[in-house]
């Protein structure tokens, strides 16, 4: 019983931890950060960015699709976007 219990608990919790991580598109100029590449969106707000980033995109405006998490390693910023797609404006 207390392993069936355990299972379903760790079944929600997965399924909202899923639900969580939504696909979000986001506009702004890249930028080369201290430690991680950086968007600072036209709203105002930085997200540290990982994904397929070259330094020719640095400066550029640009609108990327991508999950938001909580940012790790990059210290400038508590957000972090992982692209899944970038597109030059």
């Amino acid at each position: 019983m207390m392993k069936t219990v355990l299972a379903a608990g760790a079944a929600v919790l997965f399924s909202l931890t899923a639900a969580a991580a939504q696909e979000v598109t986001l506009e702004g100029r890249l930028e080369a950060g201290q430690e991680c590449a950086l968007i600072h969106t036209t709203d105002g707000k930085i997200y540290g960015v990982e994904g397929n980033v070259d330094s020719t995109d640095y400066e550029a405006k640009v609108r990327v699709t991508g999950t938001v998490e909580k940012a790790d390693y990059c210290t400038e910023t508590k957000e972090k976007i992982i692209i899944s797609t970038l597109t030059k404006l």
